[in-house]
């Protein structure tokens, strides 16, 4: 069950990386993708267009501090 899951992940995240403005968050001692960030136009209706952050992480990485990391890092991109 787990394999599955790691395979269905990896193929999301091949899917999601393709996007523009979009990276993926990874493990920096083994460079293992465990999620993606990306900056993104908004589709809300009163958003105007505003550009917003988004991103998805594995369930066993919650909470593992990987997306303030990222949110940090690509906020000083931009």
């Amino acid at each position: 069950f787990r394999r599955v899951l790691f395979r269905s992940s990896l193929r999301v995240l091949r899917e999601v990386l393709i996007e523009e403005n979009t990276w993926a968050v990874t493990i920096k001692a083994s460079d293992e993708p465990v999620g993606s960030i990306g900056v993104f136009r908004t589709d809300a209706p009163n958003g105007n267009g505003a550009p917003e952050i988004g991103y998805w992480i594995g369930k066993p990485f919650w909470g593992c501090g990987y997306i303030p990391e990222s949110v940090r890092a690509l906020i000083d991109r931009c």
